[in-house]
């Protein structure tokens, strides 16, 4: 592309003046200012979902945008790297035009300044470069990448005291020293200087060592202020620490921080987790994905056993195991070669070599625990390898994580350090199909290939019984660790009672067992009785937060009554809605409603703040006593509930689904209530009120479809009503005359059960929701939602005959000529 201005030199026939120079570069600068400002703000839209994720208010969805916004962040920066190259091309074309040296002259820099500017004249000597490397606690890059350890390392001011401004990352690679003269320029002219003889020999090779940490141990991460704040789109660069005082200042430092911290190496030996960088490893064991990026010096040959592996997974699940071990042995036998060229041979019939592939793997609450809430538990990790290898002579073979990591062509951190013990290479043989780790997803045994050493399949057949007898002592002393983190979960509100309870699907994915939380709760009765106490205690602030809601008008209760004969599917829209409101509302990023199902018998007594209440089958005397009905369906009032044993606190649901066949009317009078004569029926009026929707389920097999009246309280001159209260002795009926001010009025038309739940689902929104959904746009596909779960109940006793089968999903609503829903039908 000889005419592509990114790649080309300006055509000197044109003859540009500095004008015109000067214009291009400014252009180009506006250029980039427009895309740096860009970036900031996708930065800055990245760091509150962040913020909000590590808080634990995202979802799956909020990790997809995380993985958005961090793909923005990437071409907007190949962007800006590629505008960098094209103003420094410009500038330097401008600038030879304009008589200044070019590079052809040593002395002088692609920005027209002179190098011996970035030196000055000192008496100061240059201590020697120095650095420890240290464990740290956990901390997770701008990337997701989780980093344990911590450089620290002698100042540049120290090892080159002779260089001027000492910033040595350049303004668009990186943002240390980008206030410095000297840091300002690009890393092309920081090397320049450093080859130039400008410097002593000494203070140049501190430079370049110096260069060389930095950029190996320092990362990207977010901004934290002084209270522990991330600061939004802000960037701060962990894992280096700059020491004054040379050598010694760093090694008290470092000796400091190792002491201080449970997970640091004592200088010169082994540390609590076993091991340091100098300590020397005779069984290496590492895992790591299958990004070539992350293999350092491998020819195009050696990376193309890492792109067949990848295709392992897939031959092992068709069941083609040799295809699967064809796949995945050649990279096994590229890291096999490079270690035993570098001195450490694990070759047959001398050391051993064992590599598996891991692609089934979850984040577990382990990972959530110890990494981070973007670990969230259940998701699905990246595909990846794991090595166990062990040379032929620990004495004179043994190398240290560097040494390994070097041979290997992969960091040295990503080697698990060294560890004290006689079953070290035992227990490293078992995490490979994790037979100790139950929280992590089995394997068999048969995703192991030796390369070197006694074939894994005979070493599973004689160890399998110890290791799952380790993992049962070693399961129970991790569970106990984590009951300090689920009840924290619990009393957070984070984690309820049902989720602890709930069942998912074994290995075989044909029957149920225990979920993992199930097995913390359970774990002594200590525990059982912290998390029950968590569990209660986060009832009351829940119910404390509703009661605010509902005092704020954030919200108001909603009380739909289904009523109708067995069998007509009263309970199958019942569930419909109950599930659709978990699944969908509030919408918008919210933390999702949940729902519970009340007893028919003293049912307050299990209310828990749950946005959803459903009381299924429903009868006179579900409540002991009328009042507390009225309490606990008030729409804009919020007060304490009697129940058995201990008054319910002030909170408020935002729906209530009622079941029953009985009509609402005759619900309410038969109610036991307080007083005499016509006090006691003066409270009807309030009980008709406070039910937003009846809905009259009619059997859909006498009509040949689902269809239903709905009805409205309304207000009205008062008026009677005779209420049959039984029979005589001589089998005649009795009726009661009561007075009311308030009807169920019933719509003009039957619905069908797609307008019915159009009307609901929209009115709920609106009433309970703040109006969420319609606001978002998404009321519409909400809506079909509810349509299309109802059709999923029902699908089993339609193909049974006993219902009749609701008929496809209609189509999507278009709006009327009056302004309404076209399928709010007859």
């Amino acid at each position: 592309m000889p005419n592509d201005p990114e790649t080309t030199a300006p055509n000197p026939s044109a003859q540009p003046t500095v004008e015109d120079d000067a214009r291009d570069i400014r252009a180009l600068q506006s250029e980039h200012a427009a895309l740096s400002q860009q970036r900031s703000e996708i930065a800055t839209q990245r760091g509150y979902l962040a913020d909000d994720i590590d808080q634990g208010y995202g979802d799956m969805d909020d990790l997809a945008q995380l993985k958005e916004y961090d793909a923005q962040l990437a071409a907007l920066d190949a962007q800006l790297s590629a505008l960098v190259a094209r103003i420094n091309a410009a500038t330097q074309f401008a600038l030879e035009r304009a008589g200044v040296p070019s590079d052809g002259d040593e002395r002088a820099a692609p920005d027209g300044g002179d190098l011996s500017r970035f030196v000055r004249e000192t008496d100061k000597k240059a201590v020697p470069f120095h650095f420890r490397v240290v464990k740290c606690k956990p901390y997770t890059d701008k990337q997701g990448n989780v980093h344990d350890e911590r450089c620290y390392m002698t100042k540049l001011e120290d090892t080159a005291p002779h260089l001027d401004k000492t910033g040595t990352h350049g303004r668009f690679t990186g943002m240390r020293g980008y206030r410095d003269l000297f840091g300002k320029q690009s890393f092309e002219v920081q090397m320049r200087l450093v080859r130039s003889g400008l410097l002593p020999a000494d203070e140049a090779e501190n430079i370049v060592k110096h260069q060389e940490c930095w950029a190996k141990w320092a990362f990207e991460c977010p901004k934290v202020d002084r209270d522990g704040n991330v600061v939004p789109g802000g960037t701060s660069f962990s894992g280096v620490r700059l020491v004054d005082g040379g050598p010694e200042a760093v090694d008290k430092l470092a000796d400091k921080m190792e002491k201080k911290n449970k997970r640091g190496r004592k200088k010169g030996g082994s540390s609590d987790d076993g091991g340091d960088d100098n300590s020397l490893i005779s069984v290496p064991f590492f895992s790591t994905d299958l990004d070539p990026q992350h293999f350092i010096g491998w020819t195009p040959e050696e990376q193309g056993t890492l792109a067949l592996a990848s295709t392992a997974p897939e031959r092992y699940e068709a069941g083609d195991l040799e295809g699967y071990r064809a796949a995945l042995r050649p990279l096994g036998e590229v890291i096999q070669r490079h270690l035993c060229d570098a001195g450490f041979d694990c070759s047959q019939g001398n050391g051993d070599f064992y590599i598996a592939l891991h692609w089934r793997d979850v984040y577990t609450i382990e990972d959530y625990i110890n990494v981070g809430p973007h670990c969230i538990p259940g998701a699905p990790k990246y595909v990846h390898f794991h090595v166990v290898a062990r040379c032929a002579d620990a004495k004179t073979q043994s190398m240290t994580r560097d040494e390994l990591g070097e041979a290997i062509g992969i960091a040295g951190h990503m080697i698990e350090p060294n560890r004290r013990g006689g079953h070290l290479f035992d227990n490293r043989l078992s995490y490979l199909p994790h037979v100790k780790d139950r929280q992590k997803t089995p394997y068999e045994p048969d995703i192991v290939v030796t390369l070197a050493g006694v074939d894994y399949q005979m070493l599973y057949a004689e160890k399998v019984v110890a290791w799952k007898r380790s993992a049962a002592t070693k399961t129970k002393k991790e569970l106990k660790e984590q009951v300090d983190w689920l009840r924290e979960e619990c009393a957070a509100g984070k984690i309820r009672m049902e989720d602890i309870l709930e069942l998912v699907p074994d290995k075989s994915g044909k029957c149920t067992q225990p979920s993992e939380l199930y097995r913390i709760y359970t774990c002594s009765k200590q525990a059982t009785s912290e998390i029950d106490n968590a569990c209660t205690n986060a009832k009351k602030l829940r119910l404390r937060e509703s009661e605010r809601a509902l005092d704020a008008g954030e919200f108001e209760r909603m009380n739909v009554v289904l009523f109708g004969q067995s069998g007509s599917g009263k309970t199958m829209l019942a569930k419909a809605l109950r599930f659709g409101l978990t699944a969908n509302f509030p919408g918008g990023g919210g933390v999702p409603w949940r729902s519970v199902k009340l007893p028919t018998r003293n049912p307050l007594d299990q209310f828990d703040g749950s946005e959803v209440v459903l009381l299924n089958e429903m009868r006179s005397s579900t409540f002991s006593e009328y009042q507390a009905f009225l309490t606990f369906t008030d729409p804009y009032d919020c007060d304490p509930c009697g129940a058995r044993y201990r008054n319910i606190p002030p909170g408020a649901q935002h729906v209530t689904l009622i079941t029953t066949p009985t009509e609402p009317l005759k619900l309410l009078y038969f109610m036991p209530k307080s007083g005499a004569g016509s006090a006691k029926w003066d409270s009807l009026d309030q009980g008709i009120r406070r039910m937003t929707y009846v809905v009259h389920v009619l059997n859909p097999n006498e009509h040949g479809r689902y269809c239903y009246q709905l009805y409205r309280p309304e207000r009205v001159e008062p008026y009677e009503v005779e209420i049959a209260v039984g029979t005589d002795e001589y089998g005649i009926e009795e009726t009661e005359t009561v007075t009311l001010s308030w009807r169920f009025a019933p719509l003009d038309a039957l619905l069908s059960v797609d307008g019915l739940l159009d009307v609901l689902v929209r009115d709920i929104d609106a009433c309970s929701n703040g109006g969420r959904l319609a606001a978002s746009g998404a009321i519409a596909s909400v809506v079909r939602d509810f349509q299309q779960r109802f059709r999923d109940l029902v699908a089993g006793a339609a193909a049974k005959g006993v219902l009749p089968d609701p008929g496809p999903l209609p189509l999507p609503a278009l709006p009327s000529p009056a302004g309404g829903d076209a399928d709010a039908d007859a």
